[in-house]
């Protein structure tokens, strides 16, 4: 994950993207946020420089992108992504998609369910990465992680929403949750 640079001069912003310093008129990066709040492909470079996005993000933001409102409607959506090795789809699902959802939502539940313990802390620090950056705070002031709550397997924001990572021998019994992501839970050997 790599901080977001910016300097502000009168109407433009220099600002670094992809390792290169840009000028952007500031109403172009505000109108970049306003899409980031309510668009999980526009939310992910702004965490994620260095990811080339491609038509394949985009067809997994466009999947993903539809959750939010219906679970808001008690839709209980549901959807499985295959797709080979090293195609991103944890870095979306499982790391930016929680966090997107929280930014909207911060009194929801949500329970990570990953292939083992030790992953699901691996997801668990990116997500805190992102919810404590300043960058996230901007784009979503209303969320907030208490300060006596920020271990990498259950987070709780100030709205009383809890983010739970569990590895697939870990206990969520009693748990409910708005929304759940299990990511490589079948482990190649099975």
């Amino acid at each position: 994950m790599t901080s977001n640079s910016s300097v502000s001069f009168s109407n433009t912003i220099l600002t670094r993207c992809h390792h290169e310093w840009k000028r952007i008129p500031a109403a172009t990066l505000q109108d970049m946020r306003t899409l980031a709040r309510v668009d999980l492909i526009e939310f992910i470079p702004f965490f994620y420089k260095k990811l080339k996005l491609n038509w394949f993000h985009r067809e997994i933001a466009d999947a993903l992108n539809p959750f939010i409102p219906q679970i808001a409607d008690q839709q209980s959506p549901r959807l499985i992504l295959e797709a080979p090795p090293r195609h991103s789809k944890s870095l979306m699902t499982t790391r930016c998609f929680p966090a997107f959802v929280l930014g909207q939502h911060p009194e929801w539940d949500i329970i990570v369910v990953s292939g083992t313990q030790t992953l699901a802390d691996s997801f668990g620090l990116a997500i805190r990465d992102i919810l404590t950056s300043p960058l996230f705070r901007s784009l979503f002031p209303q969320c907030r992680l208490r300060e006596d709550s920020k271990a990498v397997d259950t987070m709780r924001t100030t709205a009383g929403g809890t983010l739970k990572l569990v590895g697939c021998e870990g206990n969520i019994v009693g748990s409910g949750a708005h929304c759940i992501v299990a990511d490589d839970v079948i482990s190649s050997s099975e």
